[in-house]
């Protein structure tokens, strides 16, 4: 059983089941394709029997889809290592997995070569030369939905260029090669099952109001598509058909882009063929960080996850993690919450595209974070927490110009690794459910709706009802700051890696928090941390969010500390994998049907 507080332990697998929590495998799902008909060949037999949980000692996958964990897996056994095979998955998502990312929307890429080295590969979104603050109001006011709906929520995508420049530095394989389990499945088709079905019928009349949304969503009656039906893309198909074919560039400078831009141009939207040709994949410097006897590469901005996680394991250093989890718990998730609004609150004034604004390096100091926290109290909630000011100002470093090229040319996370010692953890978004609610009539393609992680104006919340400031104005050619938080783990003297990311806007960052020290200071498995209860608290709202397994005991001592309590059916899904000298471990989020596979 998991390694938990007893009185959590006994209500976790009651609410498994109020939560939605499920372990649907690779053969409950039946469809077309199953997942070990991806590639030339079998399934593995020496992998768990457990869809979500897998072990090998030569490489393992972890996603939200079954045949997606199998593509990876057919990668690497086909010659490919674990960029080859995060590739593979990634680009078989944007196809069974097109309401949470896909060729239209970006990623954040954290790597870790054989060498040691940790590289943080930046292909998140930008806004259109044409995107000013003005662009999104309406009568002299923000217009929040236009950053939601529509052709003008549209950033330009980076998926594609950074999975490109990914698999040329780093991988083995060809993009022909690594895109072809994705075209087969577009063109063949696959069954769909109740939770993709649940996600689309939640936005069922936006995406019908839009003509190339209805057209691969919708039967020939007109219904939305159910369980049990069989989605095929062949617009989708084409378009990868040609990626294969004439690789990124078609996509950014050829006729991919063209057609985007007429289409926007016909439509009163703002990317253009120039924000193609313009997008630029960026190599940062990962924020390292130091934890207990670990070293920890987070991502840094435009991600907020990694600041603000580094600066939450900084406060939490100094207390007992272990002895408050298993003798109060009570107190362990109130220090989680407690810590969580210190640094959700230094978000919304601090956090922004380190390009374009200056985000203070001061907010890593530990004399400004020990300030910070001076007033948190494991007795109660703190009254009032507003964002901080660091002495130190010194600006973040801007991004090199370019991600160097070998060729001299609602979110989702995925990992993989291999016994040489790649380790790949990719998270990658369109923002919310179908994003935008836009394909392009004939591409297949779902556009982002990215533009509506900018702040739009003071006091105007986004889809995920995160605040933010003048660092995340818009502005042409900027990146929206994200939560989204790739991460690894290294352990000082065994050299055991550790990686994870989630799903889930906001609660993205906090949840990487909780697996972190989870597996750090609790010494969990991969399979038991996914499956343990999450807390969340974002600052603004003035809500402490959990999901059910908590025990009654807990929740009741939470609210006499202060927390006003709110229930979420779950907080959100993630993945992990655990790789050290013995044996290569993954885990998919227990909540939603993933996969993990191993070799």
């Amino acid at each position: 059983m998991f390694d938990l507080p007893a009185r959590d332990r006994r209500s976790l697998l009651h609410s498994a089941f109020r939560c939605g929590i499920a372990t649907a495998g690779a053969a409950s799902l039946a469809r077309p394709l199953s997942a070990h008909q991806v590639g030339d060949t079998t399934e593995p037999s020496n992998r768990s029997s457990a869809s979500n949980f897998a072990r090998s000692s030569r490489g393992v996958a972890a996603s939200v889809h079954p045949l997606a964990s199998q593509a990876a897996i057919d990668a690497m056994r086909s010659g490919g290592n674990a960029v080859d095979a995060a590739v593979a998955a990634s680009l078989m998502l944007s196809v069974v997995d097109g309401h949470n990312s896909g060729l239209g929307g970006g990623c954040f890429i954290m790597l870790r070569t054989p060498s040691g080295k940790c590289i943080a590969i930046d292909g998140r979104e930008t806004a259109p030369g044409l995107a000013t603050p003005d662009r999104f109001t309406r009568d002299g006011q923000p217009d929040p939905m236009s950053t939601r709906v529509g052709p003008k929520a549209v950033g330009t995508p980076g998926q594609v260029a950074a999975l490109d420049s990914l698999l040329k530095n780093h991988g083995r394989r060809s993009f022909a090669q690594a895109i072809a389990p994705a075209q087969r499945v577009a063109e063949e088709g696959f069954v769909l099952e109740a939770y993709g079905c649940k996600r689309m019928a939640s936005v069922a009349g936006l995406l019908k109001a839009d003509p190339g949304s209805r057209s691969v969503y919708f039967d020939s009656r007109g219904q939305i598509l159910r369980p049990g039906d069989t989605l095929k893309q062949p617009d989708l198909a084409a378009t990868l058909k040609q990626l294969a074919t004439r690789g990124a560039d078609w996509f950014y400078e050829g006729d991919f882009a063209k057609q985007v831009d007429a289409w926007m141009r016909a439509n009163d939207g703002l990317l253009r063929q120039e924000d193609f040709r313009n997008y630029r994949v960026l190599n940062r410097q990962p924020i390292l960080a130091r934890y207990r006897d670990h070293s920890i590469y987070l991502f840094p901005p435009p991600s907020s996850g990694g600041v603000h996680i580094a600066q939450a394991l900084s406060i939490l250093q100094s207390y007992d993690l272990t002895q408050l989890h298993d003798k109060t718990p009570d107190a362990f998730y109130h220090l989680l919450l407690e810590t969580m609004r210190l640094v959700m609150a230094d978000r919304v004034r601090h956090l922004g595209d380190a390009d374009f604004v200056d985000v203070p390096r001061g907010l890593l100091d530990e004399d400004y974070l020990r300030g910070r926290a001076s007033n948190l109290s494991l007795k109660q909630v703190m009254e009032a927490v507003e964002p901080g000011q660091p002495k130190d100002t010194t600006p973040w470093p801007k991004s090199p110009a370019k991600m160097p090229d070998a060729a001299e040319k609602h979110t989702t996370h995925l990992t993989t690794a291999d016994a040489d010692g790649n380790v790949v953890a990719i998270t990658q978004t369109i923002n919310t459910t179908y994003g935008s609610k836009v394909i392009v009539p004939g591409t297949g393609v779902v556009l982002n709706n990215e533009m509506d992680d900018f702040s739009i104006g003071a006091g105007i919340a986004n889809a995920y009802g995160l605040m933010g400031g003048q660092a995340n104005r818009i502005q042409p050619g900027k990146r929206p700051l994200s939560s989204m938080s790739p991460s690894i783990a290294i352990q000082d003297e065994t050299g055991e890696i550790f990686s994870c990311g989630a799903a889930g806007g906001p609660r993205i960052l906090t949840t990487v928090l909780q697996l972190l020290i989870r597996h750090i200071d609790l010494k969990q498995s991969p399979e038991m941390l996914l499956a343990a209860p999450r807390v969340h608290h974002q600052w603004r709202p003035a809500t402490s969010f959990m999901e059910a397994g908590l025990s009654e005991e807990t929740q009741q001592t939470l609210k006499e500390l202060g927390h006003p309590l709110k229930t979420l059916t779950y907080n959100s899904t993630a993945q992990a994998l655990r790789c050290d000298a013995q044996q290569l471990q993954a885990a998919s989020d227990p909540r939603v049907p993933g996969a993990a596979r191993g070799l």
